[in-house]
């Protein structure tokens, strides 16, 4: 969908689309049926690290940590679901395994929205736009998830504000949908995941530039399912 779909979808509505969004809540409801379907689900919850900073720790149904290169350690969504609502507040999500088993890929995009005013980075929402797949919010509220059926050029990357993953990695599925991407998983263009890809791997031309400055904020607003609550 391009850009110019995107406004007029905005221009349309009287919905106010600039929505804080809760980041601690999960709508599963929303969650794709492509990845249901496969028992590579985990739950997580935030732990702080030496460092102070808090991280997302993947657990087994029985308690556990998991491992996102051991299937032994994931299990059914409906399983893990179930855990998870008679957790008592243990856990903060449920999370996808991305495995070599599955032909799915995630990208990642963080700290490009501002999760109070909603505004987002025209030059991010234009790659999202292109993968032409399922997109959610993330658990911090400042980024997105874009989960496609597709391959990825090369080694798995993470560079300034954009992550890519095929396998040994997982994601806190939110179900928070971008409203203008579809429900479903599809197969994304191979052009288009190249040149999110060709993005990542080129010099940055400052190297002293952090990641947010790296992807400033812009005037583009998005458009969310208001689902989370």
């Amino acid at each position: 969908m391009t850009l110019e779909c995107i406004n007029e979808i905005i221009e349309s509505t009287n919905f106010d689309n600039r929505i804080a969004v809760e980041s601690t809540t999960f709508n599963a409801e929303g969650y794709p049926s492509e990845l249901k379907a496969y028992d590579q689900w985990v739950l997580w919850k935030l732990e702080e690290q030496t460092e102070g900073k808090q991280k997302k720790i993947p657990y087994t149904t029985s308690g556990y940590k998991a491992s996102t290169t051991n299937p032994e350690s994931w299990s059914s969504f409906d399983k893990v679901f179930e855990t998870y609502q008679k957790s008592a507040g243990i856990y903060s999500g449920l999370g996808f395994v991305f495995s070599e088993e599955d032909p799915f890929i995630g990208l990642d995009w963080d700290h490009i929205r501002d999760s109070t005013t909603g505004e987002f980075n025209q030059e991010i929402m234009e790659e999202i736009t292109s993968l032409n797949n399922y997109t959610e919010i993330s658990q911090s509220g400042q980024g997105f998830h874009v989960i496609a059926i597709g391959t990825i050029p090369g080694p798995g990357n993470q560079s300034g504000c954009r992550e890519m993953y095929a396998s040994k990695r997982f994601f806190a599925i939110t179900g928070g949908h971008l409203i203008v991407t579809p429900y479903t998983v599809n197969e994304a263009s191979y052009e288009a995941i190249k040149a999110i890809y060709n993005k990542m791997i080129q010099p940055k031309e400052n190297s002293g530039s952090s990641d947010i400055t790296v992807c400033q904020y812009s005037d583009i607003d998005i458009l969310l399912k208001s689902v989370l609550h």
